[in-house]
């Protein structure tokens, strides 16, 4: 499976993504970066398959430009595998996330999967990055800094040993693009995301709004954990993630 992110300006992000990422029970086959900023030898620390693609900004405001649904267009054209997973860069996986995703989608591939994230109330501090990127931060620790969005279905948690929870919605309004997984082939037939459509909320909503093509999304609490300074996307059985605290203004 190729994950992809993309991101300008925020590496301290991107770095907790791919410790997290890298510390999974079953790593992805390739993470796709579409970024100019962040350091290759930096990125050579992780136990990685890490393609960085440069984004086709221009001018010296860079970050003014930054086009989310662009470079994740970018990605997925440079991905390697049918299997894609988009994550936002303040996004934390738990250990059995990047594993549930590809079961799930593997399971029902015309499906698109979101993910079930939690807010961290905080920012990581460096010591807890730190520790994130040595492996000690766990899963535990991570969910007791975080909270659900009360604003938002939410599955109840579950055994770790029971299958992971899904409900199906016709409702395109749901969709959030910040964690969810999608086979090339219905990524395609949608055409991606629209560079047309502009507008603050953009980049997680273009996708469904401007494709009404999409049949169905599938919201699933199958365990990933997403936890940077932001979202968590929790464990196979729980489908949590954790976005950055700033990020709650998006919902």
């Amino acid at each position: 499976m190729s994950v992809i992110t993309t991101c300008y300006g925020r590496n301290t992000h991107l770095y907790n993504l791919l410790a997290a990422l890298a510390n999974s029970s079953t790593p992805p086959a390739e993470v796709i970066i579409v970024n100019n900023d962040a350091d290759p030898k930096r990125l050579n620390e992780y136990a990685l398959n890490i393609v960085q693609i440069p984004t086709t900004n221009d001018g010296n405001d860079k970050q003014a430009r930054f086009d989310i649904g662009h470079n994740r267009n970018i990605g997925a054209t440079h991905a390697s595998h049918d299997a894609l997973i988009f994550l936002d860069v303040d996004c934390l996986v738990a250990a059995d996330s990047i594993a549930g995703l590809y079961s799930k989608l593997t399971v029902h591939p015309n499906a698109l999967l979101m993910g079930q994230p939690k807010y961290l109330t905080r920012p990581l501090s460096a010591a807890e990055s730190a520790s994130l990127a040595a492996g000690m931060l766990n899963d535990a620790a991570l969910d007791a800094l975080s909270v659900y969005n009360p604003y938002r279905p939410n599955f109840a948690p579950t055994d770790s040993l029971a299958p992971a929870a899904m409900t199906q919605t016709e409702d395109f309004g749901a969709f959030w693009s910040l964690c969810f997984a999608i086979t090339r082939q219905q990524f395609e037939a949608l055409g991606g995301f629209d560079t047309a459509y502009v507008g603050y909320g953009a980049g997680g909503h273009r996708l469904c709004i401007s494709r009404p093509r999409v049949r169905h999304a599938v919201l699933s609490d199958w365990g990933a954990s997403l936890s940077s300074a932001a979202w968590r996307l929790p464990s196979a059985a729980e489908s949590l993630g954790q976005h950055r605290y700033q990020c709650q203004s998006f919902l």
